[in-house]
Formats: structure tokens, C-alpha cells, sequence
């Protein structure tokens, strides 16, 4: 391979960067320049090869889909997929749409390029992600390693993860609630604006969004019955997310362990005692990734809300949260304000249009969470909202500004969406939900009578 960049050429290339401009996007820029001209094929190789990719991604989504849901959901989560790759390609032709949008596209690429370019023995230069965060950047990797640079194969990648999660929140949906709200499922993933531009990017959301969506079908599945296949699966997929978004593991790990014992209907002894063995391990893994005390992270956390406060132009007033009292009287205010916000007016310029819709979409799901609530179980209840509550109040200490509130938001959005599609099923009319015997010997959800 021709030689990489000398730490005198990047160290000149931030000299020289644009007044006013970020010096690490300048480097970012110059070095996917570099790693396309050094690893990426041919424009007709390029192209065979994202067809090849896109070709067994579609076939594994369809049989999926076809196997967990139907084969109609099957059809129509490959479909979206398709949408999703094509949203994600037409975005990724602007470069600077993208950047306004999210700055971390240029890490997470220049970061696998180099990374891939190290194992084929090339000396470079280049920043990984911090701890938690490098999952996504070695698939990515991986991806560059055997095809070489080509961002759409991890455009394709990203698709694949996103479409998947149709048929398993259908699934997912259908054991709480019933076929009537399932039917809602693949609605609600074409038409919430958080998924289309968030889950159309070339970074890390979609592992998370796929990750909790599997997490969300086991918690669901051990309800119904405890078996220790499906533990091992709910701790590995605890495990993968620790790798993309560490603090959300341990705080959706420790919910859906309380909510299984909570909800569950195994003997409780030995529920106990397996939630127990479970939790350690997930204790034990945050521990030996982590490995500071509670202080530590709250100092960490303090850190992270200030600078993403004073760092963007949508930066809201935020207040120390280094100790446990002053974490939780701050969630007091900032938690509505990560629910609700952020109101209108409160950014500005064609940010504030976005921000807008994808909050007036918000509050609406909030809405049909709000309707469904009077038609369910409060164990129904208990066993979507417990997860979700558990990681917005883990946001709601480290987000500093109304742009990640609205990246970070989406996150809740998936593992609220069987709340909201039993809301829009009644709001549409369709009020077939499964009886208790149909749905499962788990959770109760039958329909309260009006």
C-alpha cells in the first residue's frame, strides 16, 4: 500500500484548517481523502460489492422476519431496508448536511478505515472512539479490511440492523399485546423522523436500536418462561451493547433483570436466584470495563453535561451532578425537560425546523403512550416503561444539549414502541388485541373494557 500520512502531515493539516473551523473534522476530512485514495477499489468493484452485501443482508432480513413474524412482515422489513439504504446513500452525497447533523459520522469512518488499514499492516494515524464505543468502528472495520473503503457497506450494514428490528418488536408487541397493535409496528419505524435520520447514518445508533429491540423480545420471552438459554442470550446481548454504548448496557441490563423478576411468574426462588447469577455477571462486566466507584462516574458524567452544554449551540443551563443528592435534585428538572423538550423557539435555523418535527412526533407517541396506558395491565405497563425510564434518567445526566437529547431520545422510542402501538391501534380503530391465552402465559394483557 503507498505510504500513510507523517505526523508532520497531519500536525500541518490541523495548522492549516479553516478559521473557526474544528481542527480533529479537518484531520477526519483529510484522512478519509487519504484512506480512499490508499484503499478504496474501483468504482465497478465498489459497486459489485455493496450489491453482493446488499444481497445477503436482504436475504437474512426476509428470513427473519419471515421466521420471528410472517412472511408479509418478512417482505416488508426487507423492503425498509431498501429504504433506509437509499435515505442513508442520497444523505451521505452531502458531507456537510451530515456534519450539521452529527459530527461522529467522520470519527466513526476515518477511525475503521485506519483501524483496517493497521491490520493490513499499514503504519496510520488516526483517533478511535473512547471505551463502550468501538463495537460499531470494528465491524466497520472489518468491513473496510475485506472489501476495502466503501462507506455503503456499512450504510448497508447499518440498514440491515435498523430493518431487523421490524419483525422483532413485532414479535415483541404481538406476545404483550396482541396481533392488532403488532400490526402497528412497521408503521411507526417508516414514519418517526428520529428513525430516518438517525438510523440512516454511518455510526453506532443502529447497534444500540437493534440491540435493545432484542433485549426487549427476551425480557419478554423469560416472562413467559424462564429458561437459561434465554438468559445467556439477554447477558450476551447486554455484553454486545456494552461495546457500543456501555452506560446504557448496565442501565438496561439491571432493568430488565428487575423486570423479569418483577413480572415474571417462575417460582420465586428460583427466579431470584437466577436474576441474582445474572445480575452479578452484568455487575461484574461493568465493573471490569468500568472499574471506578459511583462517585467516579457522577464526576464523569458532570464532565460529559457540561461540555456537550457549552460545546453546542443548542446547549441548555445544566447543574452539577458530581454527587448522588445533586444528581437526583437535577433530574427533577432534567428529566421533563429530555422528555419534552425542546419546546419551540428553542433552537433556531433549519436545526430548529428538525428539532421541531421530530419533537411535535415525540410528544405524539407520548400521546398514544398515554392512550394505551388506559387500556393494559399496569404489569404490561411495568414491564415496557421500567427500561425505558431506567435509561432516560441515565441520558438525562449526561446530555447537555437539544440535539443529543433528540439523538439520545430515539433510544427510548424503541423500547417504548409497543406501548405506541397499542395507542395508535385504538386511536385507528383496530381493537382486536390478543386474549391472554393467545398472547402467552406471561404477562397479562387483556383489554380493559371502556
Amino acid at each position: 500500500m503507498p505510504r500513510a500520512k507523517s505526523r508532520a502531515e497531519l500536525r500541518r493539516s490541523v495548522t492549516h484548517a479553516a478559521p473557526g473551523s474544528s481542527p480533529f473534522r479537518r484531520v477526519a476530512m483529510d484522512g478519509q481523502r487519504d484512506y480512499c485514495e490508499r484503499m478504496a477499489p474501483t468504482s465497478v468493484a465498489a459497486g459489485l460489492y455493496v450489491i453482493c452485501v446488499l444481497s445477503v443482508l436482504s436475504v437474512l432480513v426476509r428470513r427473519v422476519g419471515a421466521t420471528i413474524a410472517t412472511r408479509r412482515i418478512g417482505d416488508l422489513a426487507l423492503g425498509t431496508m431498501w429504504l433506509y439504504f437509499a435515505l442513508g446513500s442520497a444523505m451521505w452525497v452531502h458531507p456537510d448536511l451530515i456534519d450539521r447533523i452529527t459530527s461522529d459520522v467522520a470519527l466513526y469512518d476515518t477511525a475503521a478505515a485506519g483501524l483496517a488499514g493497521r491490520w493490513a499492516g499499514d503504519e496510520t494515524i488516526f483517533r478511535m472512539p473512547g471505551a463502550g464505543k468501538e463495537g460499531f468502528v470494528y465491524a466497520l472495520a472489518g468491513l473496510y479490511w475485506a472489501f476495502g473503503h466503501i462507506p455503503h457497506l456499512g450504510l448497508a450494514l447499518n440498514s440491515a440492523l435498523l430493518a431487523l428490528c421490524i419483525p422483532i418488536a413485532y414479535d415483541t408487541t404481538r406476545r404483550l399485546f396482541g396481533q392488532a397493535a403488532a400490526k402497528q409496528v412497521l408503521l411507526l419505524f417508516v414514519i418517526m423522523p428520529g428513525l430516518l435520520i438517525w438510523g440512516t447514518q454511518l455510526h453506532r445508533e443502529q447497534s444500540v436500536y437493534f440491540l435493545l429491540t432484542v433485549g426487549s423480545n427476551i425480557v419478554i420471552r423469560l416472562i413467559e418462561r424462564s429458561t437459561l438459554l434465554a438468559w445467556i442470550a439477554l447477558a450476551a446481548t447486554i455484553l454486545l451493547l456494552s461495546t457500543v454504548r456501555s452506560y446504557v448496557a448496565v442501565i438496561y441490563g439491571a432493568a430488565a433483570v428487575a423486570t423479569v423478576l418483577i413480572a415474571g411468574r417462575e417460582r420465586p426462588l428460583r427466579a431470584a436466584f437466577t436474576g441474582a447469577v445474572v445480575a452479578a455477571a452484568i455487575g461484574a462486566l461493568a465493573w471490569s470495563s468500568v472499574s471506578r466507584s459511583i462517585t467516579d462516574e457522577l464526576h464523569s458524567a458532570n464532565y460529559v453535561l457540561t461540555f456537550t452544554a457549552e460545546t453546542a449551540n443548542s446547549g441548555f443551563s445544566t447543574a452539577d451532578v458530581s454527587t448522588i443528592t445533586s444528581a437526583v435534585d437535577y433530574l427533577l428538572l432534567g428529566f421533563p425537560r429530555f422528555l419534552l423538550g425542546p419546546l419551540p423557539g428553542s433552537v433556531s435555523g433549519a436545526s430548529g425546523l428538525l428539532a421541531a418535527v421530530d419533537t411535535l412526533t415525540w410528544w405524539a407517541a407520548l400521546a398514544l403512550c398515554w392512550r394505551a396506558a388506559s387500556y393494559i395491565s399496569a404489569r404490561s405497563l411495568v414491564v415496557v416503561l421500567a427500561p425505558a425510564i431506567a435509561v432516560g434518567l441515565a441520558f438525562t445526566l449526561i446530555v447537555g444539549n437539544y440535539g443529543m437529547v433528540l439523538r439520545h431520545r430515539t433510544q427510548l422510542l424503541v423500547l417504548l414502541m409497543p406501548l405506541i402501538a397499542v395507542g395508535l391501534s385504538h386511536l385507528r380503530g383496530e381493537r382486536g388485541h390478543a386474549s391472554h391465552a393467545e398472547s402467552g402465559p406471561g404477562v397479562s394483557t387483556r383489554v380493559h373494557s371502556r
